[in-house]
């Protein structure tokens, strides 16, 4: 026997079948005598089941399943806490495990950085504490390309021109009586104004054009003007200082 008919038998019994199925179903019992001597034993089965009345059950047989179940076995249990368990129940519950590892991650954290990156600890010691732009050295990185001391009048001072890579330094040194107007020119298409930083001084001003940088200041100062270079040459650069509205001193440094 095909499953294909048993399943139509158990779904006519169901009274599931469409009309072209019952054709189909009929068709095979004629061929098949064993299949229909299956589907007669079932639907006698089925006219028997139908025959037994539904039991009753008898009056109170729920209670007695309900009474026979000890509810104690399955109710929750709350156990006592003395204030020891409640205390260490509020520190160690679960909505502060997280703050508490995030506390520990921070402190191990620290611990190692302290260990083994001391120089964490240390504050840079760059005295270039007020150069802007986008370059960032330490001043002892500065070699001397050229160096000039001016004595003229009451001006007294030096010029170091320092450079580093592509970092070009000048360092003005200078005391005088007078106030001081300290003019340098450069090349724009070689070197590029990058910042100034004031090491010392008591009183300055200072102004920056296309291709001048001008430093006035009274008594005494020590500055540092940085350029970046634009090709490997430097030179010419013209040094002038004025008192009083006129020229005290002139000099073009060249390679």
């Amino acid at each position: 026997m095909k499953n294909k008919y048993l399943n139509l038998i158990h779904r006519e019994l169901d009274g599931e079948l469409v009309p072209s199925e019952r054709t189909e179903l009929n068709r095979a019992l004629k061929k098949d005598p064993e299949l229909k001597k299956y589907r007669d034993e079932l639907i006698k089965m089925n006219d028997t089941l139908n025959q037994i009345p539904p039991l009753q059950p008898s009056q109170g047989l729920k209670e007695r399943i309900i009474d026979s179940i000890n509810f104690n076995r399955y109710k929750y249990r709350e156990h006592e806490k003395n204030w020891v368990t409640t205390i260490l129940g509020n520190v160690f519950g679960p909505r502060y495990r997280l703050a508490y590892g995030l506390v520990a991650g921070i402190f191990i954290g620290m611990i190692v950085s302290f260990l083994f990156m001391p120089d964490l600890l240390t504050p840079p010691q760059t005295s270039l504490n007020d150069l802007y732009g986008t370059i960032g050295i330490h001043e002892s990185e500065l070699h001397v390309l050229q160096e000039l001391s001016i004595t003229q009048n009451t001006y007294q001072g030096s010029i170091k021109v320092k450079s580093y890579w592509n970092i070009v330094g000048f360092e003005i040194t200078f005391k005088t009586a007078h106030e001081t107007e300290i003019q340098l020119e450069y090349n724009k298409d070689l070197i590029v104004f990058r910042g100034i930083t004031t090491l010392e001084s008591e009183r300055s001003a200072f102004e920056s054009s296309d291709n001048l940088i001008t430093l006035t200041s009274a008594q005494e100062g020590n500055f540092l003007i940085l350029f970046e270079k634009l090709s490997k040459h430097i030179f010419p650069l013209t040094l002038k200082i004025n008192q009083n509205g006129k020229n005290i001193f002139t000099q073009t440094f060249t390679e």
